[in-house]
């Protein structure tokens, strides 16, 4: 869980190499399900490649908390995510 700026959590999965080396990070915040969204993406390929993938579901959808007002919260919360992204060691 990543907090956002008013303290609501946002449901995020990152899949990374155990290297705590930094390496290139691939974003993505979605509203249809942060596992569902994997299906035409192949994270094992994009990790084995050197890539840090960050999967993220919006405010108020699926694991995150909050209330879902499309569009209203996204810049906010996209900011505070890679915010939270650029403060990781990798």
């Amino acid at each position: 869980m990543v907090v956002m700026r008013d303290g609501v959590k946002l449901a995020t999965d990152v899949y990374r190499q155990d290297s705590a080396a930094p390496a290139p990070v691939l974003v993505t915040r979605t509203p249809y399900n942060k596992h569902g969204i994997l299906s035409g993406f192949d994270v094992i390929r994009a990790v084995q490649a050197g890539y840090v993938v960050v999967v993220q579901d919006v405010r108020g959808r699926y694991a995150s908390e909050g209330t879902f007002n499309a569009h209203f919260q996204e810049i906010d919360d996209g900011l505070d995510m890679f915010k939270w992204v650029a403060e990781q060691p990798w």
